[in-house]
């Protein structure tokens, strides 16, 4: 994914798979849609560019190190409708400061 800058994903999108974005760096916003109902794990790892983040209102999981070292992103609200969290999820978000 050299050169992604943006990502844009459709509402018949129901799940985002594991290391689907890992380390693709120029994502620099993200939205994911109402649509989906889990992140797999790895699945953005890495994304150092990810400075903006808004997960849907329908999300119910986010796999182990799905953000990990997404140094960027420095807010993140987490949707009443998450059930579970894996494992390092965020971890290495150094840049986080409020959730």
């Amino acid at each position: 994914c050299k050169g992604l800058t943006s990502l844009t994903l459709g509402a018949s999108v129901l799940s985002i798979g594991g290391n689907a974005f890992s380390h693709c760096i120029g994502i620099a916003s993200l939205v994911i849609p109402d649509s989906v109902k889990t992140i797999g794990s790895y699945a953005f790892f890495g994304c150092k560019g990810l400075t903006s983040l808004t997960l849907g209102a329908s999300v119910l999981s986010i796999g182990g190190n799905a953000f990990s070292h997404c140094i960027g992103i420095a807010s993140l609200v987490i949707p009443d409708s998450v059930k579970t969290i894996g494992s390092y999820a965020f971890f290495g978000c150094k840049g986080l400061t409020s959730l």
